[in-house]
């Protein structure tokens, strides 16, 4: 069975920190942002190392 999450606000701090460590557990994770896209596409990147084939 596959684990989902959506985080919302997973550009910064607490929710980036959730969105990674479940990232890191093998969710497929769902996020959104509102002004930190440039971190956003941090997260974004780490979630494809850990998980190849996710977009």
């Amino acid at each position: 069975m596959i684990k989902k999450a959506l985080i919302t606000g997973s550009g910064v701090e607490i929710g980036r920190a959730i969105a990674l460590d479940l990232a890191r557990k093998g969710f497929d994770v769902a996020f959104d942002y509102n002004r930190s896209a440039e971190t956003a596409n941090q997260v974004v990147s780490f979630e494809q190392t850990m998980r190849p084939n996710i977009s």
